[in-house]
Order: C-alpha cells, then sequence, then structure tokens
C-alpha cells in the first residue's frame, strides 16, 4: 500500500530541537507554538478529550474507594474485561488514524495521541483493578514526562548518533491486509526493541534497586506489588520516570536502524503511525492488573513479550530486572546472581 512520509512539522519549523543555548530554545518553543494551524488544534483537542476524559473517571475510581468501595464494578470474567480493552482499544486506534488521514499532522502529535490512548487504557484497567487511589494527575503527568523524554532522546539518537530518519509513514490503506501487515510489523519490532533495550535498562534498573537509590528515587513506582494496573507505569518519582523513558528509548532508537537496515521496515522508519499506535497501547499492559492482558495485542513468547515479562517483577521487585530472558541471562551471568522466573512459572506458583 502506498507510504506517506510524516513530516517533524507542517510548518514553520523550529530551530535544531536541541539548542545548545537557552536563547535557541526558547525561540524554538516560539516557533512551534506559531506553527500550530488549525490541523494542529484538531489533534491537540483529542489529546486534550482523552486525557479529561480519562482523569475524570480515574478521579471517580478513587472517590468510591475512597468511600470504601475497592472497586466500582462487580467481579466480571476474564472474557467480559478482556472484550472492555478491545471495545477501547480499537476506536482509539481507529480514531487517531482518521485523524491522521483526514487532517495530516506531523510526528509530536502522532506521539502525543499515542500517549493519550495509552493512559485511557492504564485508566481502564485501573477500574478493574483493587489498587488504592493512583493520582489521576500524577500519573497523567508521569505520562507526558514519559513522553517528553523518551521521544526527545529518540528524535537526538535517530538525527545524531545512529543517523536515520526520524520521520514516519502515515498508513493509507485500511484493508485487512494493511492492518495485519502492522501488526506483524509491530510484533517483531517489539522483540527486538525488548532484548537492544535491555542492554541499557537492565542495568540501570538493577542500579535503582540499591537501597540507597530505591528508597530515594524508585519505590514510588513499586508501591503496591499485589494490586497492580496499567497507571503504575507512570507511578513514581518524576525523575525515575524520566530515567526508566530515556534508557529505554535508547534501544527502541537502536532497533529503528537496525530494522530499516536490514530491510525489515520502511525506507526511513521500522513504524507506521498505525504500528506506534498499536506499541504505544501496549505499554500500560506491563504492570496491568492482570498479567493475561500482556497478550492481548503482541502474543509472542514469554522470553521476548517484555510486558508479560516485565510484569513478574513488579509482583516480586526481586526478579526479571530486564524486559527479556536474553538479557537476565547475560546480567545475571555477569553478575553472579539468579533473578529470572518466567511468567508461567511464575503463575504457577502463585496459584499453588
Amino acid at each position: 500500500w502506498n507510504q506517506v512520509k510524516i513530516p517533524l512539522l507542517l510548518s514553520n519549523p523550529p530551530s535544531p530541537l536541541f539548542p545548545s543555548t537557552m536563547e535557541r530554545f526558547t525561540e524554538s518553543v516560539a516557533s512551534m507554538v506559531e506553527g500550530i494551524g488549525s490541523n494542529e488544534k484538531i489533534h491537540l483537542g483529542y489529546v486534550a478529550a482523552i486525557y479529561a476524559v480519562s482523569i475524570i473517571i480515574v478521579s471517580h475510581v478513587n472517590t468510591r474507594r475512597s468511600l470504601g468501595s475497592p472497586s466500582p464494578l462487580p467481579p466480571l470474567s476474564w472474557n467480559y474485561v478482556r472484550a472492555c480493552h478491545y471495545s477501547l482499544m480499537i476506536p482509539l486506534i481507529v480514531g487517531s488514524l482518521l485523524l491522521d488521514q483526514f487532517w495530516p499532522s506531523n510526528v509530536y502529535l502522532v506521539a502525543f495521541k499515542a500517549m493519550a490512548n495509552s493512559y485511557a487504557i492504564g485508566s481502564l484497567d485501573y477500574i478493574f483493578s483493587q489498587t488504592r487511589k493512583a493520582s489521576a494527575l500524577a500519573c497523567a503527568g508521569g505520562s507526558l514526562l514519559w513522553l517528553s523524554s523518551s521521544f526527545m532522546v529518540q528524535m537526538y539518537l535517530l538525527r545524531n548518533v545512529f543517523g536515520g530518519d526520524a520521520s514516519m509513514v502515515r498508513q493509507t490503506s485500511y484493508t485487512p491486509w494493511a492492518f495485519a501487515l502492522e501488526w506483524l510489523r509491530t510484533g517483531h519490532y517489539l522483540s527486538l526493541a525488548g532484548i537492544f533495550t535491555d542492554l541499557v535498562f537492565s542495568p540501570m534498573h538493577r542500579l535503582t534497586h540499591h537501597p540507597l537509590i530505591y528508597k530515594r528515587l524508585h519505590k514510588g513506582h513499586h508501591a503496591t506489588t499485589t494490586q497492580l494496573s496499567g497507571l503504575e507505569l507512570w507511578r513514581g518519582h518524576a525523575l525515575d520516570d524520566i530515567i526508566m523513558a530515556a534508557t529505554i528509548i535508547v534501544g527502541f532508537s537502536a532497533t529503528m536502524v537496525i530494522c530499516t537496515r536490514l530491510g525489515l521496515g520502511y525506507a526511513f522508519n521500522p513504524l507506521s503511525n498505525t504500528a506506534w499506535y498499536i506499541y504505544q497501547v501496549y505499554l500500560p499492559y506491563s504492570h496491568a492488573s492482570d498479567s493475561r492482558l500482556a497478550a492481548l495485542i503482541a502474543p509472542m513468547p514469554e522470553a521476548l513479550n517484555f510486558a508479560a515479562y516485565h510484569h513478574v517483577h513488579h509482583q516480586d521487585p526481586s526478579k526479571n530486572y530486564g524486559l527479556t530472558l536474553p538479557s537476565d541471562l547475560l546480567w545475571d551471568t555477569l553478575l553472579g546472581a539468579r533473578t529470572i522466573v518466567m511468567p508461567s512459572e511464575f503463575a504457577k506458583r502463585k496459584g499453588g
């Protein structure tokens, strides 16, 4: 199907993304604000609406729980929960694609819409969870910190380190085959990205669990180990959100370049806007209330499915520091540690 390149900006491009002085940074921000046209306002309105509705829902759930009700819903079957997630996930992705189709945007707004969708999915999972009072505004702020940190680092690496193109492809065909292709593209990308990301993320993550650092920085991210929700991804210290996102995106950016040069992606980016929306919706499932949610989008082997693999770490913080099995095998060997528990094995232990 036809490939349409999504530019970094549609009009009035700003100064370089990483200016060397505060003056140039101010000029860059001013140029971006001046470049906001009618199309951009529509996309920003979508982002604002998704965040507003999600924050209201999470706040309502918190109010109910503060009155003694652990959940606003009675116990529900897995089939019902799964259907609810698909019922929200699909309209969010399709709606974002329609906005891109009829009101062409830029890469920045694609990223913002993707994160708004991700926050909405996390909020839905929060409804089904038994988690106590995750701050709606704090988690929303954490998601934006996560987005800004990862996106800025990604743009810098692609432009200045890996020599890649930071642009993106916009899907223009909406046939079942086209969507299947993007789903497969997302799957192979996530598998490779998890491995390469762990080369940086796993040792850094182990360091944040050092007693001197953990209690000052990372402890808030592990506020609960028995009752998780999709919002846990952004629940913690602001600096922790920035560091985690920045280290994860290093491997993702490297994977982009490798996929492209191996012919596994497009000419300038292995991901289309569709694949990016799918990937971002997948993120909250690494901390979901039900580990089975990790397989809704990416039914990959558990050793490479970082949402399922990392989910174990949030139930037992001494296990699975990395995102994939290969990385933890490497770092466990180098450090003489034994921290690996496969998700299926952990589920059996928990059930027993």
